[in-house]
């Protein structure tokens, strides 16, 4: 098993009707989740947080980290997963944290369990 330099995230938050949502990335061949490569000159969590900055508009001080844990691909490749959990409520919907032209979307856990088994994870997320 190799190890990679890719750094992958989640954040739960609340949808619409008080269900928990989960951001993903919709690719070609399904749903990931939102990753970037730590380049070594930051800690794996700066880097992911420095994308999350990128991609979303939301208020940071209601963002937590609820899990790291690490993941196996399908290319046996070993990388961490920060599992954040936002709690600021003052959006009418998760699309409003989305930045224009965003390939994310909210997913409820149904709409994600096939990607969690495709990946093995180590240490069992709290979702």
């Amino acid at each position: 098993m190799e190890k990679s330099n890719q750094i992958a995230c989640t954040i739960m938050a609340k949808d619409n009707n008080g269900r928990i949502a989960f951001l993903v990335k919709e690719a070609t061949d399904g749903i990931g989740f939102l990753n970037t490569v730590n380049d070594g000159e930051k800690t794996g969590l700066a880097s992911i947080i420095e994308k999350i900055k990128q991609e979303l508009t939301l208020d940071f001080d209601y963002l937590d980290l609820h899990e790291l844990t690490n993941v196996i691909v399908a290319n046996q490749k070993r990388l961490p997963l920060f599992v954040f959990q936002y709690q600021d409520e003052n959006y009418t919907t998760l699309n409003d944290l989305l930045k224009e032209d965003s390939q994310l979307k909210w997913k409820n856990f149904e709409g994600i369990s096939t990607t969690l088994n495709e990946w093995e994870i180590s240490g069992v997320p709290q979702f």
